[in-house]
């Protein structure tokens, strides 16, 4: 299964620039234009990250953030904000998020953040394997 990244974010604009960014970085990537849209697809499909906006309509980025991560904890979330301070920061990394990047998005920066991402769930995964190989084994 590839790694799916769903962008959250009510600025068309943002999403659209993100969505084309990071598929051409070659991941699967889904979009929705608000935080009750992104938890639907969630529940219907977790991705393996979720970049949220902070500010949208219906559902905040922290309100989706905590649930996602009530839904699916394995599912890593990632906010962006313009309107970024110490406080939301601090607030967003208590309630599970990875990440806290401003906008405009740094496209180095975020590839970053999306490697560092995927190589921590797969060295998870492995250690789960072999955790699993040695329980077998006696």
């Amino acid at each position: 299964m590839p790694d799916s990244i769903l962008i959250a974010e009510d600025n068309t604009a943002a999403r659209v620039g993100l969505q084309q960014l990071i598929r051409g970085w070659g991941f699967e990537v889904d979009v929705a234009s608000d935080g009750d849209e992104a938890l639907q697809k969630v529940v219907l499909k977790p991705p393996t990250i979720v970049l949220t906006g902070m500010v949208m309509p219906l559902m905040g980025g922290i309100e989706l953030l905590k649930s996602v991560k009530q839904h699916d904890p394995s599912v890593t979330v990632v906010i962006l904000t313009a309107q970024g301070s110490i406080e939301t920061a601090i607030e967003a990394m208590r309630d599970g998020a990875y990440d806290y990047l401003m906008k405009p998005v740094d496209p180095q920066r975020l590839r970053i953040v999306i490697d560092q991402i995927l190589d921590r769930d797969r060295t998870q995964r492995e250690v789960e394997s072999l955790k699993r190989r040695l329980r077998d084994q006696g």
